[in-house]
C-alpha cells in the first residue's frame, strides 16, 4: 500500500471512492460535488501542501484523509484556520485493517506542520466503529451536531469531536520538514 499526498492525477479515483462510499448510504449525506469543484479544491491542497492524503493499493485508490482549513468548511471565526477539519473514507473491504488509523495519524501529523491548533471531525452518533477510532487516537466530544437524511433513508444526528495539537505544533512541523531534508 502507498499513502501520497492527493493530488489532481487522483481526482477521477476519489471521485470513484467518493460515490462508493456515499451508495453504501451510512457514511455520507453528500453525494459528489462537481468535478470541477474538487479539482480547484484540490489545487488548493497541492499548492498550500493542505493535509490530504490518499492510499492505493495496486492502482486502486482505497481511501483518503483530509484536513481542511476551518475557512473552507464554513467556519467564520477569526481564527477558523487554526482548526482543521477532518474527513475521511475507506473502502468497504478495506475497513477494519487499520487503515483509517494510519491515515489519521498521517494526517495529524502533518497538521502539525500545517500550524492547526484543533483537529475537528463530525461523525454521525450511530457509528460506533468511527467513534470508538477517534476516540482511541485522543479526540474527545464536543457537542451535538445537526439531523442528516442519509441515502438509506435513516435519519441520524452527528456529533463534533476535537483533538486539541500541542502548542508548538507549527515548531514541531518545521523541524519534522527540516529533519526530513
Amino acid at each position: 500500500m502507498e499513502i501520497k499526498r492527493i493530488t489532481r492525477a487522483d481526482t477521477d479515483n476519489f471521485i470513484r471512492l467518493w460515490k462508493d462510499v456515499y451508495h453504501e448510504g451510512k457514511y455520507l449525506s453528500n453525494d459528489v460535488p462537481p468535478k470541477e469543484r474538487l479539482l480547484r479544491a484540490i489545487e488548493r491542497v497541492e499548492k498550500e501542501r493542505i493535509p490530504n492524503f490518499v492510499i492505493y493499493e495496486r492502482d486502486q485508490l482505497i481511501a483518503s484523509v483530509e484536513v481542511f482549513p476551518g475557512s473552507m468548511c464554513g467556519m467564520n471565526a477569526e481564527d477558523a484556520d487554526k482548526t482543521g477539519v477532518l474527513g475521511i473514507m475507506v473502502s468497504k473491504n478495506y475497513r477494519g485493517l487499520g487503515i483509517g488509523r494510519t491515515l489519521i495519524e498521517t494526517a495529524i501529523k502533518d497538521c502539525h506542520r500545517f500550524g492547526y491548533q484543533t483537529i475537528s471531525l463530525l461523525v454521525y452518533k450511530s457509528n460506533d466503529t468511527a467513534i470508538s477510532l477517534y476516540e482511541s487516537i485522543g479526540f474527545k466530544y464536543e457537542e451535538e451536531g445537526q439531523i442528516h437524511h442519509l441515502p438509506s433513508g435513516d435519519v441520524v444526528t452527528s456529533q463534533k469531536m476535537a483533538l486539541p495539537l500541542r502548542k508548538h505544533s507549527r515548531f514541531i512541523g518545521r523541524l519534522i520538514e527540516f529533519l526530513k531534508g
